[in-house]
């Protein structure tokens, strides 16, 4: 191949950058040890209930958090919820 038709793109010489997954950034922003549910993370990360579950869920099946069902009070009532605990 010629140098003339070589060309290489980098993210160096490009305006893309990486960016986290809404994954990588619910995980990062998790405390060791502290529990949560889906929908504190939801209104922490500005997205909706479903999807805040759906990665918790995938993190659990990979093995960085455990899950286990439980009774939350909320204002006056309670709700069953899995809630979430980062190892």
């Amino acid at each position: 191949m010629s140098r003339k038709n070589a060309i290489v793109i980098t993210l160096k010489e490009s305006d893309f950058e990486l960016c986290k997954t809404f994954r990588e950034r619910v995980y990062d922003a998790l405390p060791k040890g502290e529990q949560t549910i889906a929908s504190i993370v939801a209104k922490a990360m500005g997205s909706t209930r479903r999807v805040a579950s759906n990665a918790l869920d995938q993190l659990e099946h990979e093995g960085k958090l455990v899950s286990e069902r439980g009774s939350v009070k909320f204002d006056g009532s309670t709700s069953r919820c899995r809630i979430f605990r980062k190892l």
